[in-house]
């Protein structure tokens, strides 16, 4: 309940979550306030990681964290790049670990995903 609420108001990641409530989810806290989270969703043979960070923690390393730790656990993880900066980040992850990181357009492949956003409640 509480990383549905640790997201973006109107974000992707809580209907995720509630799809996938069993999903691995890999959670940055500093004392008893969450910085950031990863869950990992598999979905058609792939690994993806959706990522969130608290806008206070952004540009601190909590993203690499993240993503660092879920190479441990996974082959090979997707990154969906959504914006310029998630683009320039994630490509520069790809760069430095282009057989672990994938990285592909969010907006691009939103049909991939449709039908599983359509099966959760808007709110």
């Amino acid at each position: 309940m509480q990383l549905k609420r640790a997201t973006l108001p109107g974000g992707y990641l809580k209907h995720f979550i509630r799809l996938f409530p069993e999903s691995p989810t890999i959670v940055v806290f500093e004392q008893k306030r969450i910085k950031g989270w990863a869950f990992a969703f598999f979905h058609e043979g792939t690994t993806d990681l959706f990522l969130f960070v608290h806008r206070q923690y952004r540009r601190q390393g909590v993203a690499t964290l993240l993503i660092t730790e879920a190479m441990k656990d996974f082959p090979t993880i997707m990154l969906a790049k959504w914006n310029g900066v998630t683009a320039r980040f994630f490509q520069k992850m790809h760069r430095t670990h282009p057989s672990k990181v994938q990285v592909y357009d969010w907006w691009k492949s939103l049909s991939r995903y449709s039908k599983l956003l359509q099966l959760t409640p808007a709110s």
